[in-house]
């Protein structure tokens, strides 16, 4: 069965992240057991960012409790969130480009 169209994306979801499930849902036919798939993708999305912004504050490299530099643990949770999400869109058979403007680059 195809999904409307106008299925509301899930609220724990970033707005931007909302906005971009919705468009995914307009622009593709997707069934109802795809969704689970889009919306752990916008999880993942959502995670990424938040690690962006961890790492635009403090940095790639943090000190450990003996003061000595390592890397931040943000880094990886941005890496597998990136890798997770490339995995759902593959899954879905949809561009792993497809992501909301303030995602790229």
């Amino acid at each position: 069965m195809a999904v409307s169209p106008n299925k509301r994306a899930p609220m724990h979801l970033r707005p931007e992240t909302r906005r971009w499930w919705r468009s995914i849902c307009r622009r593709y036919l997707l069934q109802d057991h795809h969704l689970a798939i889009l919306t752990a993708a916008g999880v993942l999305l959502d995670k990424a960012d938040e690690a962006r912004a961890l790492l635009a504050e403090q940095g790639v490299l943090v000190k450990d409790r003996f003061n000595m530099p390592k890397v931040n643990p943000a880094w990886n949770v941005l890496r597998d969130a990136t890798a997770g999400f490339a995995a759902a869109m593959r899954q879905l058979g949809l561009p792993v480009d497809d992501v909301p403007e303030q995602e790229k680059g």
